[in-house]
């Protein structure tokens, strides 16, 4: 059963963007129990396997022909999943209010902002494989990569991948950023799935601000600082998400 698990444990991070403390909150178990059943040193109770399986939505036929029987769900379970999920996203909802009241005048200032270069990119979700990222274009001027010994050339075809889908934390692009810079990424990343789920019905627009640092191709040690402003509009599909890019002394 250990693989299987695993595998389950997996999916679910995959999906919805949860760490372990997160599904282990859900689950109602401690952090270091989780860990144990993702490294196959212990086995989780046959209660927990059924909790991993609703969080994924696996159907009855599907669990037969992995090996467990039908599902035995008692219906206070559900509720109370429900009921943390509702809650969590009662808290993000009202933590992304606050922060558009606090920044009312992004939406008319967006025209304006000065930038060196900006990408248009397409998020999709798709079932069983998370959220994807398709840089679908690129303009303005590169100079900065060619200080930082990237080409034109090398730009569009090794990192940008112009049309191509990734998956969110997989796309060629992220090697040209910094190790603190891509935590920051992923960081944003990483709740992409639940803020969906609350923003959709909510607001079309979100704008966010993050530092970013460009590395050169080489050595890696050479540094370049940029502001990254972002316009993602959730009520489309695919999200669309525009970034202008303003390096620091450029």
């Amino acid at each position: 059963m250990g693989s299987k698990i695993q595998e389950k444990i997996k999916i679910v991070k995959e999906r919805y963007g949860y760490t372990n403390k997160d599904i282990a909150k859900l689950l109602s178990v401690s952090e270091s129990s989780l860990i144990s059943w993702s490294t196959g040193r212990r086995e989780p109770r046959r209660k927990y396997v059924i909790q991993l399986n609703n969080l994924i939505k696996i159907d009855n036929k599907q669990l037969e022909i992995q090996g467990y029987k039908e599902m035995d769900i008692q219906a206070d379970y559900i509720i109370d999943l429900q009921r943390k999920q509702i809650e969590s996203q009662e808290k993000e909802i009202e933590i992304l209010k606050s922060m558009m009241n606090d920044k009312p005048v992004e939406a008319k200032e967006w025209e304006e902002v000065e930038y060196d270069f900006k990408t248009t990119v397409h998020c999709r979700y798709k079932l069983g494989k998370g959220f994807t990222r398709n840089i679908i274009s690129i303009d303005g001027s590169t100079k900065t990569f060619a200080d930082l010994g990237y080409t034109n050339k090398s730009l569009l075809e090794d990192y940008f991948r112009i049309g191509r889908d990734y998956p969110m934390d997989e796309h060629p692009c992220d090697q040209l950023l910094s190790k603190e810079s891509i935590k920051i990424v992923k960081s944003q990343t990483k709740t992409m799935p639940s803020l969906l789920n609350s923003l959709k019905n909510f607001y079309n627009t979100h704008y966010l601000t993050m530092p970013i640092v460009y590395q050169s191709k080489k050595n890696k040690k050479i540094l370049k600082a940029s502001i990254c402003y972002l316009k993602v509009l959730w009520s489309v599909d695919p999200i669309i998400i525009e970034s202008k890019n303003k390096f620091v002394n450029s």
